[in-house]
């Protein structure tokens, strides 16, 4: 049975929602983190279809491109933190409906460019104001709660995470790629 949803003003902590074991800094992290990404996805997600816009999952690709002009499809799976195939797909799709073009890169012949083409760059414009506009719209809720400073230091503290995210992340992959190149287990 679905509750209902709080109005945006109500501040009181709905205890249906964060689940008893949940009870360290650590689990209410995780948990609150996963399911504010997967609603903040599905509400932009549903937002794109509605307007017949691109999908989330091309949106991210194609804004990818368009903040490294001329990347390859590596620095776009590097940017989402996605797998080679899975941007591979994306890439092959979103060149059929006329999104992007591949070129040669000339300092590397087993990989290509890839560049917005004008259909591309339209396209993501328009399904940019909805993205832009459906989490004003949730962050409008969030912000009448709270002073400016609290959202800006909320802010820091997520940049903070991130960047903890990236460093560990990259530092595990170079690791695990030395001991490979060494004919070693990480273990």
């Amino acid at each position: 049975m679905r509750q209902s949803t709080p109005s945006p003003t109500d501040t009181s902590t709905d205890i249906a929602e964060m689940p008893e074991q949940t009870s360290t800094f650590e689990d209410a992290l995780l948990y609150f983190f996963t399911r504010i990404e997967t609603r903040l996805w599905n509400s932009i997600d549903a937002r794109l279809k509605e307007e017949n816009a691109l999908d989330l999952n091309s949106y991210q690709v194609l804004h990818a491109i368009e903040k490294n002009p001329h990347c390859r499809p590596a620095d776009i799976s590097a940017e989402l933190s996605v797998s080679s195939g899975g941007v591979t797909k994306l890439l092959d799709r979103l060149e059929k409906e006329g999104y992007l073009r591949r070129e040669a890169n000339e300092n590397d012949r087993r990989s290509s460019l890839i560049v917005l083409t004008d259909e591309g760059e339209k396209e993501l414009a328009h399904s940019h104001e909805l993205v832009q506009q459906t989490v004003t719209s949730i962050l409008g809720h969030v912000r009448t709660l709270h002073a400016p400073d609290d959202a800006d230091a909320f802010l820091s503290v997520l940049n903070q995470f991130n960047q903890v995210l990236v460093t560990r992340c990259w530092d595990e992959d170079h690791t695990e790629g030395e001991a490979a190149d060494k004919g070693e287990d990480k273990a």
